[in-house]
């Protein structure tokens, strides 16, 4: 799982992974589009993302994130099968 804070007006380009995802948000709102392969020329589809809702996304799909606001930050979760989790996208939790 890793948090993400997108700033006003600003997105993550198109990229894809071999994992599934649920991107869960956690403030403001944003889109995340999705297209079948990198030079698929065709409109993407396209998903709201607001705080409170959950999206999910198979891997291997290309998708890109988009912080709608021009005032607010956009802040969500990427959450990913353990056995796809490295350094990179891990968060670590103490136990109590």
């Amino acid at each position: 799982m890793k948090r993400y804070e997108l700033e006003p007006n600003s997105r993550i380009e198109y990229h894809s992974h071999p994992w599934d995802h649920i991107f869960y948000g956690l403030e403001g709102s944003g889109l995340v589009y999705e297209k079948a392969s990198k030079l698929n020329e065709d409109m993407p589809k396209q998903h709201v993302l607001n705080a409170g809702t959950a999206l999910y996304l198979p891997g291997a799909i290309y998708h890109s994130i988009l912080n709608v606001s021009l005032l607010k930050k956009f802040s969500f979760l990427s959450i990913i099968p353990l056995e796809w989790t490295d350094e990179e996208h891990r968060i670590e939790v103490e136990e109590p």
